[in-house]
């Protein structure tokens, strides 16, 4: 027995044997994932014995901000059954890759004031064993965070058991989060709750980032990026009934691009601003977007600048991914440089009709 007791002494993390539940009270299991430099999931959660459950969202989740909810005992018990037969606390404390930029996890439990907590830092290039990821995951099952994290279909009945108000800033921040995650289904359940249309992402404050008022951000993956229709046009159309000036100059982008004439003519006759100065591809308007010659007639009657344009955004001519668009927007007075790469944009795209106007 003293031999073993020496071994396991010299043995890196050898402990003690797992600890028996004496109470359910006086056990916690918990898990914590840090942001990273990105769009990291930052959130933390803890699993009492009883079954309470306590989420705390951070940043980059679809609902930031403490939360409780609860599970059967029974399930916290089978949980401990996991970190037992993983033979948790034999486990070494940290397992840390040297590489930079990822997430910090830990995964603790308590029983009777024992605790045992492994941080995680890209641990699999540390050597750490797949059952500490396991263990993590199933936390994660456990507490059903991903109604939290990542925005679910039961998402908005959970905030709606909870009194929570679809009126407020901190909806207008679950929006921002939800779109910044790419939760758009859950996105759009928030628009049709009437949640507000110009609020920020939690991580706000984080200077790391250069963060757009959410819709404006919208605006840009609409530029750029198809498939995002429905929500789209729900905020287009959410825009209209009650959104700020702003926010209908984001929906008149996104209206131009869907070709919708009628919604455009709605949003110009109750006031945009011309310019979406908030973007990170730098100052464009509708222009940018109109689908049809007919929708970038409105926008030019509007008084919409075609001359517009941006760091990462050309001016109208040069972005348009309509041939009928680059037509009605090449006249006199095009210069030199503009014409050039007008010529080889027309050729890559082979617009034959504009390669013959602009004499090419």
């Amino acid at each position: 027995m003293a031999v073993a007791i020496l071994v396991c002494g010299i043995l890196a993390g050898c402990q003690a044997r797992f600890p028996e539940v004496s109470e359910a009270s006086k056990v916690e299991v918990r898990l914590t994932r840090s942001a990273c430099f990105g769009w990291c999931p930052a959130y933390a959660v803890a699993i009492a014995g009883d079954g309470s459950v306590t989420y705390d969202g951070v940043s980059s989740v679809a609902v930031s901000g403490r939360f409780q909810d609860r599970i059967a005992p029974a399930e916290v018990a089978a949980l401990v059954a996991m970190f037992e037969r993983a033979d948790f606390f034999a486990l070494k404390d940290e397992y840390i890759a040297e590489v930079t930029d990822s997430p910090f996890y830990s995964v603790s439990l308590a029983i009777d004031g024992r605790t045992k907590k492994i941080t995680d830092y890209v641990g699999k290039m540390a050597g750490m064993p797949a059952v500490v990821t396991e263990l993590e995951d199933a936390v994660d099952r456990a507490a059903a965070t991903a109604k939290w994290v990542k925005g679910t279909p039961e998402t908005i009945p959970m905030l709606r058991r909870t009194g929570f108000d679809f009126s407020s800033g901190r909806a207008a921040t679950f929006l921002a989060d939800a779109l910044e995650i790419e939760s758009y289904g859950y996105a759009s359940e928030l628009i049709l709750a009437g949640v507000p249309l110009n609020g920020r992402t939690s991580r706000r404050g984080d200077p790391t980032f250069e963060l757009l008022a959410p819709l404006v951000a919208l605006s840009d993956l609409a530029v750029s990026r198809p498939g995002l229709d429905r929500i789209s046009l729900l905020f287009s159309r959410a825009a209209a009934e009650r959104g700020t000036r702003q926010d209908r100059s984001v929906a008149l982008v996104i209206a131009a691009k869907l070709g919708d004439a009628a919604l455009v003519r709605r949003l110009i006759a109750l006031g945009v601003d011309p310019v979406i100065q908030e973007s990170q591809m730098g100052p464009y308007t509708a222009l940018h977007t109109a689908a049809s010659a007919e929708i970038a007639r409105l926008l030019l009657r509007a008084g919409i600048d075609p001359d517009v344009s941006g760091p990462w955004m050309p001016k109208a001519v040069l972005a348009t991914e309509s041939e009928d668009v680059a037509l009605l927007l090449t006249g006199e007075g095009l210069g030199d440089q503009t014409k050039g790469e007008l010529i080889a944009r027309a050729r890559k795209k082979g617009w034959t009709r504009l390669l013959a106007k602009l004499g090419a």
